[in-house]
């Protein structure tokens, strides 16, 4: 995959009868790997996005944050507000980046398995059909290092494993 086609962001939107693949109970890591497929994501109608979080480390990890945003990709990717990193987990400037609902926390994250989060996304009916998807997580346990808290997205996504970006076609 390229770095802008993460694996652990899914949308599933729903099919010409409002019907998703799937409720969100039945999506676990499992479901997640081997029967949920990406969908393009439907201007004006929820869709469900999904991310997968894993923990990379050898103990259980606590009070992991996971953000997710969406913005129009289509002149190329804009950058972070210069206050995204000091609102995190917050809002802060959504010119650009906007999020979809609040910020999330695993309490615990064994790293045995994957967790699976959902959110629902009622994409704006004028969103670019060129868009992105980015997730931020962070733990207090494992965070991101002061020199990867940067505003540059293309450079954030390769550099920071704490982070991803899917490429959407809406």
């Amino acid at each position: 995959l390229y770095w802008w086609q993460c694996a652990d962001i899914k949308v599933d939107a729903p099919d010409a009868s409002n019907n998703f693949q799937m409720s969100v109970a039945s999506v676990d890591y499992l479901a997640y790997e081997t029967q949920l497929e990406h969908r393009d994501p439907q201007r004006g109608k929820m869709n469900r996005v999904y991310v997968q979080v894993h923990n990379r480390g050898i103990q259980t990890a606590t009070n992991v944050t996971v953000k997710l945003l969406f913005a129009d990709a289509s002149p190329g990717l804009p950058s972070l507000p210069p206050n995204f990193w000091t609102a995190f987990p917050g809002n802060g400037n959504q010119t650009n980046w906007k999020a979809i609902g609040a910020a999330k926390v695993i309490a615990s994250l064994s790293p045995r398995r994957p967790d699976i989060l959902e959110w629902d996304w009622t994409v704006p009916v004028g969103q670019a059909t060129h868009s992105c998807l980015l997730v931020v997580m962070d733990s207090p346990g494992d965070p991101i290092p002061a020199a990867n808290k940067i505003f540059n997205v293309n450079n954030l996504v390769r550099q920071e494993k704490r982070v991803g970006l899917k490429n959407l076609h809406i």
